[in-house]
């Protein structure tokens, strides 16, 4: 009678473990179908098949986004679509040997989007998928901290170093601005172009920001230029040795200047989009300049003597997949 109640127990527990095993692999099973949720240059690298993959990230109405899927190994031939919220298709990708890609994804309205991706015709391989703002190639993402892909000088009035991490641009005069160029870039048309930025020192006012598409003419640079102001207010326009065309004139941002803020521009087409630490500020029209440099800005106020010092790092140019 012993013997037997002790097999029954026996018995129990081993249903007991049993059960929890299966609980165990079900959890276990729902969690890896979830959809994992992704930031702006983060790379997640996996496996596809003939079955779906997804994945989730947060953004904002008026930005842009770019996904590229790199084929590490395998005959893989993969499928990437961007949905909405309501399963709406947003983008499909373009696909070629070696890659697929989605380029200049127009974010309608705040919310979170989905990137589906699976394998077509029966292919099958390992990728890497990253998620980048603008575009699906990363041209540079300069943490100051290595290759010099910038114009440098140390003058009485200008200074343009390198130190710790970060390019300092400073300028002591008034009423002027000046800028730093990349020119190992080379000459771009479409591109998203971002740095963070800190004004480290100002006697009266600062002007800071970017610089895309300058073309190097006889009398001088011409380019389409981003700045903000220490007065929390953005303009844009087309700088020529001769004058300023102004496209957008100063105008209050309407969002809290900070210390540390990201500035970003995006060119595509005849269409320049100004972004403030990830919010759209405005989308203007010209179409002068097809492509040419990027670069760095800093301008100073009236007064005398006045001088404007801006530290400038993590700068980070994407371009669509074709460039």
């Amino acid at each position: 009678m012993r013997s037997l109640d002790f097999s029954k127990w026996m018995l129990r527990i081993a249903i007991a473990i049993g059960a929890t095993l299966c609980v165990l692999a079900n959890g276990l099973h729902v969690t890896q179908g979830q959809a994992a949720t992704l930031a702006l240059f983060q790379t997640v690298s996996g496996h596809a098949d003939q079955s779906a993959q997804t994945w989730t990230f947060s953004a904002r109405k008026g930005q842009t986004i770019g996904v590229r899927v790199a084929i590490a190994s395998g005959n893989l031939s993969a499928l990437l679509d961007c949905s909405d919220a309501t399963h709406q298709a947003l983008a499909h990708g373009a696909v070629t040997a070696k890659s697929t890609t989605l380029d200049g994804i127009a974010i309608p309205a705040d919310g979170t989007y989905t990137l589906t991706l699976k394998a077509d015709n029966n292919t099958a391989g390992d990728f890497a998928l990253t998620l980048l703002p603008g575009y699906s190639t990363l041209l540079m993402n300069d943490s100051m901290n290595g290759a010099n892909r910038w114009q440098l000088w140390q003058q009485t009035q200008l200074t343009a170093q390198i130190a710790d991490s970060k390019l300092r641009l400073q300028y002591t005069a008034a009423n002027r601005f000046t800028w730093t160029t990349a020119e190992q870039i080379g000459a771009l048309a479409d591109g998203y172009l971002q740095a963070d930025v800190r004004i480290e020192r100002q006697s009266v006012y600062t002007e800071y920001g970017l610089l895309m598409r300058g073309v190097t003419q006889a009398d001088g640079l011409t380019f389409y230029a981003f700045m903000l102001n220490s007065d929390g207010k953005y303009r844009f326009g087309l700088s020529t040795p001769a004058q300023f065309k102004v496209l957008q004139d100063w105008t209050p941002m309407g969002l809290p200047l900070t210390t540390d803020a990201v500035l970003g521009v995006l060119a595509q087409g005849d269409h320049f989009s100004l972004f403030y630490n990830g919010v759209p500020l405005a989308t203007l029209t010209d179409s002068t300049l097809a492509n040419g440099q990027i670069g760095l800005l800093i301008g100073t106020g009236a007064g005398d003597p006045t001088t404007a010092s801006v530290l400038y790092s993590s700068v980070v140019l994407t371009a669509p997949h074709d460039t």
